[in-house]
């Protein structure tokens, strides 16, 4: 196996169909593709959400050649950084692992009913500006908005018991 020069960082999600994708999309725009970026899903669905290629793609970037992916254990295992997305998908450390796993709390469209075909569950609907739900009790504050959780400020917290690793660049 050859070594590897650039950095890689996974991202997670439960579906891969969505959140994961857009920042795997975006993180290969702005690096200029010098990271190594992987997506997968806890439970895979079995299509791309086409409300987020077309978000990604007014933006510039691209999910084209994507399709949603299991979660690999060896690629947990390989990753410098592992970014999990929601709070409904977990990664476990593996043995060996030589990365650190974040998890950021993010909005949850599906808990709303969104499915990313541009319907919801009760029908069509319109968009709604962004902001917290007033019929939601208990809602948690948007991840641009949340107090810092990490040092990075970030919304998204380290887990307790997954190794340290050096940041991305090197």
């Amino acid at each position: 196996m050859t070594a590897r020069t650039a950095p890689a960082v996974l991202f997670v999600c439960v579906k891969n169909a969505g959140k994961s994708q857009i920042a795997a999309a975006l993180m290969r725009q702005h690096t200029d593709h010098r990271v190594e970026v992987h997506s997968a899903g806890t439970r895979p669905g079995g299509t791309l959400n086409e409300q987020a290629r077309t978000a990604v793609e007014e933006v510039g970037a691209s999910m084209d050649d994507e399709s949603p992916k299991p979660l690999d254990p060896a690629l947990v295992g390989m990753v410098d950084r592992i970014v999990v997305l929601g709070e409904e998908a977990v990664v476990e450390p593996v043995p060996g692992m030589r990365g650190t796993i974040y998890t950021c709390i993010t909005d949850e469209p599906s808990a709303r009913g969104i499915r990313g075909d541009g319907t919801h569950a009760a029908g069509p609907r319109r968009h709604r500006p962004p902001g917290p739900d007033p019929g939601r009790r208990g809602h948690r504050k948007r991840l641009s908005r949340m107090p810092s959780q990490s040092a990075a400020g970030t919304g998204c917290n380290r887990l307790p018991n997954a190794p340290s690793a050096s940041g991305l660049t090197r």
